[in-house]
């Protein structure tokens, strides 16, 4: 099955659809996801409305942007503290 990304309104647009009465099977089928996706999603996003899920997306996408500005930074000072120490052994 290819992978969907479904924006934030289509998600509860999902999770109403089942809460109205259709069956997981079939909206699973007619927005092309899985069972799992559907559970996952009921799990994260049932208690929100759709602001707060809006909300939640652009914090965890800006979290990702900041772990990887956090990792570049580390690598960066790892080397540095290398060469320190490196030029530390030279001098003596």
């Amino acid at each position: 099955m290819r992978k969907v990304r479904l924006i934030d309104d289509q998600v509860l647009a999902v999770l109403m659809s089942v809460d109205a009465g259709q069956l997981i099977k079939e909206v699973s089928q007619q927005r092309n996801i899985t069972e799992a996706n559907y559970y996952h999603w009921n799990k994260t996003y049932s208690a929100l409305e759709a602001a707060e899920i809006t909300l939640l997306t652009s914090l965890m996408e800006q979290n990702r942007h900041l772990q990887k500005i956090f990792a570049d930074l580390s690598v960066e000072n790892r080397f540095r503290y290398g060469m320190v120490e490196r030029h530390e052994e030279i001098r003596f």
